[in-house]
């Protein structure tokens, strides 16, 4: 018995039935379902965009270039160090010198250069009072000195871990990006 109109599709719905002799007529509305809402596809998931690795890099781009930026400062600050004057690893000591008065009867104090040698010993040298503020100015160049020479060391280690750290990754790259 054929339940279908003789000009519709086998499942389409049909508002008639047939049983028998008598036609049983039924709605065409469907119950109600919760509409579909289709979900936005993008080409790739957030985690893997090629936009997200691209930005990355030029984000490793501008440290770089910051820590080479401050590299050079330093250079430049070093090298204007070296033309102030000169530059001496040490400190000075005083001792009053009781013995010795000056033309306002005050005491005098005698000074002395100090240092490590090779060795790690004291090692010193009087120093005459007329030299001590040029000494002084000579010691705390040094003192700047050593700063600059840790900054740079520092900046040149960041430099040179990162360089090993972008190296690994592109031999990781060069291999497909599967570690064997």
């Amino acid at each position: 018995m054929d339940i279908n109109p003789p000009n519709s599709h086998p499942f389409e719905p049909t508002n008639k039935k047939k049983l028998g002799t008598a036609e049983i007529h039924r709605s065409t509305e469907l119950p109600p379902f919760p509409k579909y809402k289709p979900t936005r596809l993008s080409r790739y998931q957030n985690q893997y965009s090629p936009n997200l690795a691209i930005d990355v890099l030029h984000d490793i781009e501008e440290i770089a270039c910051q820590w080479q930026d401050q590299l050079d400062q330093i250079h430049d600050q070093i090298t204007a160090l070296y033309h102030q004057g000169p530059i001496i690893e040490g400190w000075l000591e005083s001792t009053p010198n009781s013995t010795q008065r000056n033309s306002s009867g005050s005491s005098c104090t005698s000074y002395r250069l100090c240092r490590l040698n090779e060795n790690g010993e004291v090692w010193s040298r009087p120093c005459p009072s007329e030299e001590v503020a040029s000494m002084s100015l000579a010691i705390h160049r040094y003192q700047q000195l050593r700063q600059f020479l840790n900054q740079k060391h520092m900046l040149e280690e960041r430099l040179s871990q990162l360089a090993q750290s972008l190296k690994s990754l592109h031999r990781q790259l060069g291999d497909g990006g599967m570690e064997r």
